[in-house]
């Protein structure tokens, strides 16, 4: 009655942007269909990419940009109907104030689209800092602070 098909591929590559280092594209597709001949119904893809590179801006160290794209679509010819575009960077860098030693960038931003030339319905953006810190009062040791931003 139910048939699921799962497939996905891993793939390693340099990047021509950014000064990528390493690159890994990993995409899969959850397929649902009935029958044998593969009369799809219901299609989702699934595909991230993740990439290590140095920073250009407030002397990243280790930056890592995280996006996938989830899109569900009927038929073999790939007419999306709702796409959704995940992204967020994880940034590690030298802070500035207050003695940071570890600070964190998250920032993702989720975007709803429909069709392949990318008109934008829905966009959210989520940002947050979580910045580990030697502390200046009461002899803390460990600090942490957490803020974030909803667009």
């Amino acid at each position: 009655v139910d048939c699921y098909l799962v497939s996905w591929i891993v793939t390693k590559f340099s990047g021509l942007l950014l000064s990528f280092l390493d690159c890994y594209l990993v995409s899969w597709i959850v397929t649902k269909f009935s029958g044998l001949l593969l009369s799809f119904v219901d299609c989702y893809l699934v595909s991230w990419i993740v990439t290590k590179f140095s920073g250009l801006l407030l002397s990243f160290l280790d930056c890592y940009l995280v996006s996938w794209i989830v899109t569900k679509f009927s038929g073999l010819l790939l007419s999306f109907l709702d796409c959704y575009l995940v992204s967020w960077i994880v940034t590690k860098f030298s802070g500035l104030l207050l003695s940071f030693v570890d600070c964190y960038l998250v920032s993702w931003i989720v975007t709803k689209f429909s069709g392949l030339l990318l008109n934008l319905v829905d966009c959210y953006l989520v940002l947050w800092i979580v910045t580990k810190f030697s502390g200046l009062l009461l002899s803390f040791l460990d600090c942490y602070l957490v803020f974030w931003i909803v667009t």
